[in-house]
């Protein structure tokens, strides 16, 4: 498999020839992103390649270790049958279903009224991990709607992105505003 080291920017890519590393090509690291108009629902679909193997992939976004990484309000609720994670924060708790648990394949929860699903798949020698939320547009409470959980969701995966390609700081501000932007633009805010 290759390894990504950064510098100046770019993400170069080495693999062990005869014991010594060589690059073997360069990227800047990037997310495919398309959201889609479904009607009552818009459909979320994101994807990227990360120089981390399928199983450090798995345990950051699958385990509660991994969870305090990326998204400290989530837990695991392995002991319950069926499995449930938890997002709690403050005096906010809800459980919410797992509807798939395939270890380093994926991951799919029930998100309150919307579906959020991590696959995780090699292409060639490279890791990828494809992101999807089907959410209604009507998604919301006081505190939410379906634009800024699509935001949020975004920022998420920009923050795994970073960490899954060894980078250690992300500006989730300027990544919030960046995909604030985004979501703006494609959908009709009402």
């Amino acid at each position: 498999m290759s390894v990504f080291k950064k510098k100046n920017g770019w993400y170069l890519e080495y693999k062990k020839n005869n014991n010594k590393e060589e690059i073997v090509g360069k990227q800047e690291r990037s997310m495919n992103v398309n959201l889609e108009d479904l009607g009552k629902n818009y459909k979320l679909r994101i994807d990227y390649a990360v120089g981390a193997s399928l199983l450090d992939s798995w345990n950051l976004l699958a385990s509660n270790q991994g969870f305090a990484k990326w998204f400290p309000q989530l837990t695991l609720e392995a002991k319950k049958n069926p499995q449930q994670l938890l997002f709690q924060e403050g005096d906010f708790r809800e459980e919410m279903a797992i509807l798939a648990y395939k270890k380093q394949e994926k991951i799919a929860y029930q998100w309150d009224s919307a579906v959020v699903t991590f696959t995780f798949k090699e292409v060639g020698e490279t890791g990828h991990i494809f992101f999807e939320e089907v959410i209604p547009k009507d998604f919301g409470n006081d505190w939410t709607n379906a634009q800024k959980d699509m935001t949020g969701w975004l920022v998420q995966n920009e923050t795994l992105l970073a960490i899954l390609n060894g980078d250690t700081e992300i500006d989730v501000n300027l990544a919030r505003e960046k995909w604030r932007t985004f979501v703006a633009e494609q959908v009709e805010v009402k």
